[in-house]
């Protein structure tokens, strides 16, 4: 599991070499997290935990909104460990290790001078160390949602806070499929060449 999270973090630092070669505007995010399991939409396993995520990210004008919203596509991958909370019979004591990938689409809305705030949907995939009472299999869909403040230092760095829900799930091909939802609140930093 650890060795695929490495790989996945080589292939999103590899974009870095290429940006400077090309001189396009990639903006790079650094997040840690906190995370905390919603009970909703199926799920009933109470878990809690947090982890942390690289990713890189770039205007795409096919994301755009209404002609003037431009849209920001980020890339990003994460690694997130949760424990079970309230352990019985049915949900045992158990650590969860899990890696992920989310293609995002990010909307930010400009407040102050150099404060905004954003929204994100998007969609991924999660590979998990074993299976659940919530997650009846090791790989699953992510869609999510969030929102969030930036405050910007410059035009190249900003600090950035927020929360979002993952929700986990194989996507109907098990039956029931509960799924997982993580309420998740991170910090992060972004920066650009």
């Amino acid at each position: 599991m650890r060795w695929l999270f490495c790989g996945a973090s080589l292939c999103l630092v590899a974009p870095v070499s290429w940006a400077q070669q090309s001189h396009d505007d990639f903006n790079y995010y650094t997040y840690g997290n906190i995370a905390h399991s919603l009970l909703i939409l199926g799920s009933s396993d109470v878990r809690t935990g947090g982890g942390f995520s690289l990713a890189v990210g770039r205007k795409d004008p096919k994301l755009t909104l209404f002609r003037k919203l431009e849209g920001e596509l980020i890339w990003e991958g994460y690694y997130e460990v949760t424990n079970t909370i309230h352990t019985s019979s049915q949900f045992p004591a158990e650590t969860n290790e899990v890696f992920g990938a989310l293609a995002t689409a990010r909307y930010k809305w400009k407040l102050y001078r150099n404060i905004s705030i954003y929204g994100d949907i998007g969609m991924g995939i999660q590979f998990s160390n074993h299976s659940s009472e919530d997650l009846r299999l090791a790989n699953n869909t992510t869609p999510c949602l969030g929102f969030g403040l930036q405050l910007s230092w410059s035009n190249d760095t900003s600090f950035l806070i927020g929360s979002r829900v993952l929700h986990a799930s194989n996507a109907g091909r098990t039956t029931p499929n509960p799924g997982e939802n993580l309420l998740q609140w991170y910090v992060g930093y972004s920066y650009r060449h």
